[in-house]
């Protein structure tokens, strides 16, 4: 029992770093967890010895050690897109009552990596693992129209299959398409994969802004009207962007 005690202090006391606080005295740290500075040392000592905290020896103030950086990097290789946008589609689901899903680039195609099916009787069902087609419906133009203009290019030379007969296959209408979508950074589709569905998305980005998928959503074109249609673009760029974010700080 004293050595858990031992550890719930020590962790409290590396928790009063921060970023609006990255530096502190021995005394400071003592007053900010409420042990005498005896105790203090004991840990401090510890923490330093193995790289978790390091001193300045011309102001005596500690701050977080490299040691720390190493274990970020372990935190972040097992951090992915699907685990970044988990709750934001569960939220942009709930917001919508539609389905929403997360589709991530691989080669000349997209593949839906994880879903949020709507409660709807009626409703499109998210299908992990399904290959996307990146030239037709929103999950693939909205990741097509901010790859590289090559590859961009050589899929929009096709073949093209027509699923329906609201799909682009004529490569040139299909660029301009593309670059429509471009200028305004996100896409809403009407039965361009299947009859009678429509589709939001935009697209996700990691570093040096390199798409890495989208966020895609669908529903039956008689639910969704222009009012609701409008709310649930700006949402979904909203928690498109959310992801880009965070997956931008992570590095990817």
């Amino acid at each position: 029992m004293k050595e858990v005690q031992s550890l719930e202090r020590g962790i409290h006391i590396l928790f009063q770093f921060s970023r609006k606080r990255p530096a502190m005295t021995a005394e400071e740290i003592a007053m900010a967890v409420g042990l005498p500075k005896s105790s203090i040392y004991r840990f401090l000592r510890t923490f330093t010895k193995h790289g978790l905290l390091e001193r300045d020896a011309l102001t005596g103030q500690y701050y977080l050690g490299l040691r720390l950086l190493e274990l970020e990097e372990v935190v972040h290789s097992k951090i992915d897109i699907e685990t970044v946008s988990k709750p934001f589609l569960t939220a942009l689901g709930e917001f919508s009552g539609e389905t929403v899903q997360l589709n991530i680039l691989h080669g000349d195609h997209g593949i839906c990596v994880y879903g949020v099916e709507s409660p709807s009787a009626f409703r499109l069902a998210p299908e992990k693992g399904r290959v996307i087609p990146l030239y037709a419906g929103a999950s693939g133009t909205s990741i097509l129209a901010f790859m590289d203009r090559e590859e961009r290019n050589i899929i929009c030379e096709g073949p093209l299959e027509q699923f329906t007969p609201y799909t682009i296959t004529e490569p040139e209408i299909l660029k301009r398409h593309l670059d429509e979508i471009y200028k305004q950074g996100y896409v809403i589709t009407e039965q361009e994969v299947y009859i009678g569905s429509l589709g939001i998305a935009a697209p996700v980005f990691g570093r040096d802004q390199k798409v890495l998928g989208s966020i895609s959503l669908s529903g039956p074109i008689q639910r969704i009207d222009e009012e609701r249609k409008i709310a649930i673009r700006d949402e979904l760029i909203r928690t498109a962007k959310e992801v880009t974010d965070r997956m931008i700080r992570l590095g990817r």
